[in-house]
C-alpha cells in the first residue's frame, strides 16, 4: 500500500509489483501514470484512511481480482527491467544526438 502524496518515479510500487503483489496507490500521483492501470495492474484510490482499507478488503475478499492484478504486475515490470530500461535509454540518447 503506498498511500504518498508524492513521488519522483515510483521505485517502491515497481519492486512492490515484481514480486507480483497487488498494489494499492494513490491515484493522484504524475509519476505513477507511465504503467499504474486501475483495476488492471493495481488498485488506485483516493488518499484517505477509509478508500484504503476497503481497496485493501477487496483484496483480501476477492481472490479472482489479487490474481488477476497479480499476474498483470508481473506483466508490467517487465517493461522496467534494466535490458528494457538500456535500449529506451539509448533510444532516447541517439534521438536526440539525431
Amino acid at each position: 500500500v503506498f498511500p504518498s502524496e508524492s513521488e519522483s518515479f515510483g521505485k517502491a510500487m515497481l519492486e512492490s509489483m515484481a514480486t507480483a503483489t497487488p498494489t494499492v496507490i494513490s491515484e493522484d500521483i504524475e509519476a505513477y501514470e507511465e504503467f499504474a492501470l486501475s483495476e488492471e495492474n493495481v488498485l488506485l484510490t483516493k488518499r484517505n484512511p477509509n478508500n484504503i482499507s476497503l481497496a485493501i478488503n477487496r483484496l483480501i475478499e476477492n481472490p479472482k481480482l489479487y490474481t488477476k492484478l497479480s499476474k498483470r504486475c508481473h506483466r508490467t515490470i517487465s517493461h522496467f527491467e534494466w535490458g528494457e530500461v538500456i535500449k529506451n535509454l539509448e533510444r532516447f540518447y541517439f534521438e536526440i544526438l539525431q
